[in-house]
């Protein structure tokens, strides 16, 4: 096996066993002789400076650098003068397996590891995957433990995967070139010669090569895709698409021969397939779409969360947005054995070519209809349209009662509401964070925003609109609320309320009625948020009317 391939494999057949993980500061770093590792540690370091010495080699320290250090290693620090220090510590151990038979499996300790010293200076994927470990083990109970090993297995994956070397000449493009020719052509007949000949390999080479990237052979993924192809037209088609037109669509003339692979894959006959499912096993690709199966009484068997998202699940590193890179491997997918996967539209294409042969996948257009269409999609996918009703019956209830007691607080009052971004600002509309303001409590919108808002239905298509910032005295409202990730954030707001005099004119800002709010909390777009938003937005507008109390500050989490 060429080394590329080796260090790509080197998790396959091991266990992890997480040991420690835990914040250290700067008294822990101050020590009277070496330490020596008896673990494997990831080390990130948050804040301070100075030097990290590793067996005998003096490395620079910065705000965000990352280590992997093997069992043996000496370490010895010498930070900078009155620096704080803070610093993530996990250490974990890992077991190779060695012998396999009917009766037992034995491990042996694994010492090395493909990737080691400084692997990385500049790194917010990992220090924020390192973090959420950390923060899982110092909150752990008993059920947390087997989450937080997951997420451990997926950042080394990701470490390992930042490190690949070159891969052999001639193989960088063959598995994405003939993946991507499958799917598009599922419904032909496809031959592992004609995908071999394309990759420029031999067939029984291509075909080990495969294999071992993808745990299964060329036919047995297409298989597998066109199966999920039939589950995903069963579940969406119309009651009078018979069988022969389904087994036609996924690349099967015989459509006899279609419902027998069909039931040895499924367990179910195609024409009881979507009446005689049990409970599914989901996996959710978006947090707001976690939120939604939540709401439904259905947890995931794997998901995108949230860290205001308490929830006993597998969790998924994905990437907010799809125009990133996925950092997970297929394997995370695979041992889950979802019956069906649920994303938005615009991350279909890139989870399709990942996991396309592992379980139908089904889009849930995010800009196309509203919070309560995503709702009723996703209910109807997962057969829980009593649920979803009876959550909205709840919910118009609750959103009734609070805008009646916000409405008597306030009057008629108009709200902007501005979203600090990448250095930029933002005004929003009725979705996300304005979802709550503008539809839930019903309080006035800026005329500016209203016209941009008059050729959709509610909820859809227009989010947010860039605003030069000295536009924000065309967005007049009687409350302003900005929305921050950070310290830096808030300061950049401050500063262009102390300085530009068309700010200090705005109505919110001149009555002292503008507030922080944090990010994290109030941009989710889903059913679990929306109502701790609405629960809290009476508070919100009480303490800003009442002049001896200022909520001009963020949280500590924003």
């Amino acid at each position: 096996m060429n080394k590329w391939l080796e260090q790509q494999n080197f998790l396959e057949h091991t266990l992890l066993e997480l040991c420690e993980a835990k914040t250290m500061e700067r008294a822990d770093w101050e020590l009277k002789e070496p330490l020596v590792l008896r673990h494997h540690v990831l080390l990130a370091f948050a804040k301070g400076k100075g030097i990290l010495i590793i067996n005998g080699t003096p490395i620079k320290i910065t705000r965000k650098s990352v280590f992997l250090l093997l069992p043996g290693t000496n370490v010895e620090s010498n930070l900078a003068d009155k620096e704080d220090v803070e610093a993530h510590w996990i250490s974990f151990d890992l077991f190779r397996q060695v012998e396999v038979t009917e009766q037992r499996r034995v491990y042996e300790r694994e010492q090395s590891f493909p990737v080691q010293g400084l692997i990385a200076n500049s790194h917010t994927r990992l220090q924020r995957m390192i973090a959420t470990i950390v923060s899982g083990q110092t909150n752990a109970v008993k059920n947390n433990r087997m989450r937080q090993t997951e997420n451990l297995h997926a950042l080394l994956e990701k470490v390992m995967t930042d490190h690949l070397p070159r891969r052999p000449e001639g193989e960088e493009h063959w598995l994405p070139q003939t993946v991507g020719y499958i799917h598009q052509n599922y419904q032909q007949e496809i031959k592992v010669e004609s995908l071999a000949e394309m990759a420029g390999m031999h067939p029984a080479y291509y075909s080990q090569l495969f294999k071992r990237e993808m745990k299964k052979t060329p036919i047995e993924y297409l298989t597998q895709l066109r199966m999920n192809k039939a589950k995903e037209l069963l579940l969406t088609a119309s009651p009078d698409k018979n069988i022969r037109e389904i087994a036609s669509s996924v690349g099967y003339l015989d459509e006899f021969y279609f419902s027998r692979r069909f039931k040895e894959n499924s367990g179910y006959s195609p024409s009881t397939y979507k009446k005689s499912r049990h409970e599914p096993c989901v996996i959710s690709l978006s947090f707001p779409y976690t939120e939604h199966l939540l709401a439904l009484g259905l947890t995931p068997c794997a998901a995108q969360t949230h860290p205001h998202l308490s929830i006993d699940t597998v969790s998924l590193p994905l990437p907010y947005h799809a125009s990133e890179m996925w950092e997970i491997s297929r394997q995370s997918f695979v041992e889950t054995k979802p019956d069906l996967i649920i994303c938005k539209d615009h991350v279909l294409t890139k989870a399709s070519e990942h996991l396309g042969d592992i379980a139908p996948i089904f889009s849930i257009s995010w800009k196309q209809t509203d919070m309560f269409g995503h709702l009723m999609e996703i209910a109807h996918l997962v057969d829980r349209k009593r649920e979803a009703r009876t959550w909205l019956d709840h919910h118009t209830k609750k959103t009734e009662f609070m805008q009646k007691k916000v409405k008597a607080l306030l009057g008629e009052a108009t709200v902007a509401i501005c979203v600090v971004r990448d250095q930029a600002y933002r005004m929003y509309s009725t979705r996300n964070i304005g979802h709550v303001f503008y539809r839930s409590l019903e309080l006035g919108v800026p005329e500016k925003i209203q016209r941009e808002l008059d050729p959709y239905p509610p909820g859809t298509q227009f989010n947010w609109v860039g605003m030069p910032k000295e536009e924000l005295p065309q967005y007049e409202a009687d409350y302003l609320f900005f929305v921050v990730r950070s310290e830096d954030e808030v300061k950049m707001v401050e500063y262009d309320i102390q300085t530009l005099d068309s700010w200090k004119k705005h109505s919110a800002i001149a009555a002292g009625r503008y507030a922080f709010l944090d990010w994290y909390k109030w941009m989710v777009y889903a059913p679990l948020s929306i109502e701790k938003q609405l629960e809290e937005s009476y508070e919100l507008f009480a303490r800003l009317m009442d002049k001896s109390f200022s909520i001009k500050s963020p949280s500590k989490n924003a």
